[in-house]
């Protein structure tokens, strides 16, 4: 093993895993209190930024992840759609808190992606990072760059409806596309047409990597 190893190694070592388990309910039982957490929340200027592609050979992350990790084998999935947007939650958020109206106290976790078929979304990306500490959400909303992007957008990410002592981001999806949009899903922009098309599966736990000693709730959108 080589001395670079041996210090990736160690690194990892030091890293403090918290795991909990997570209610798994049925599919069937899921895609009836999603579809009913839509049902009463959903019947452009454009300036370019930049969507690269980077290499397989390149492993690191900046601030954080939010990952769903499965086998990869064939089975059952969430096929969710919504159009037409009538009320105030975004796509995620309704879901997210159709499920917690639902489960309670029972944690729910998804994963998986979400398509914008047609439409626009509200996205940011990360400028450089800021030179000055951020303390605020004003000052967050000021270091970032937003665009509204159009479809077609593929978003993948999770949700889970609580915290579970774990200083969870309950929603984080990021997208791309085969042009040259892609950032961090906020909400549609066009809820007249807009339409999406989601594939999730329900998660088996949870595992928080690295929990902050302290913590805050800047920037959580």
């Amino acid at each position: 093993m080589s001395q670079k190893q041996t210090q990736n190694q160690l690194e990892t070592d030091q890293l403090l895993f918290e795991e909990k388990p997570l209610h798994v309910p049925p599919l069937p039982e899921l895609q009836n209190v999603i579809q009913g957490a839509l049902r009463g929340n959903f019947a452009p200027s454009w300036r370019a930024c930049v969507l690269e592609k980077i290499p397989h050979t390149e492993p690191r992350c900046a601030l954080l992840l939010n990952l769903f990790l499965s086998q990869g084998a064939p089975g059952q999935v969430l096929k969710i759609s919504a159009k037409q947007r009538t009320g105030e939650q975004n796509f995620i958020e309704c879901i997210r808190k159709g499920l917690e109206d639902h489960y309670g106290d029972r944690v729910v976790g998804l994963g998986g992606i979400f398509l914008i078929k047609k439409g626009a979304v509200h996205q940011h990306v990360m400028r450089d990072f800021s030179s000055t500490p951020i303390h605020t959400d004003e000052e967050v909303n000021e270091w970032l760059k937003f665009y509204d992007m159009p479809a077609q957008l593929n978003a993948v990410g999770t949700l889970v409806t609580k915290e579970h002592d774990l200083d969870l981001r309950l929603q984080h999806f990021h997208s791309f596309s085969f042009s040259n949009w892609g950032g961090h899903y906020h909400y549609d922009t066009t809820p007249d047409i807009v339409e999406y098309e989601a594939y999730l599966n329900v998660a088996e736990r949870v595992v928080r990597v690295d929990k902050p000693l302290s913590t805050h709730k800047v920037g959580r959108d």
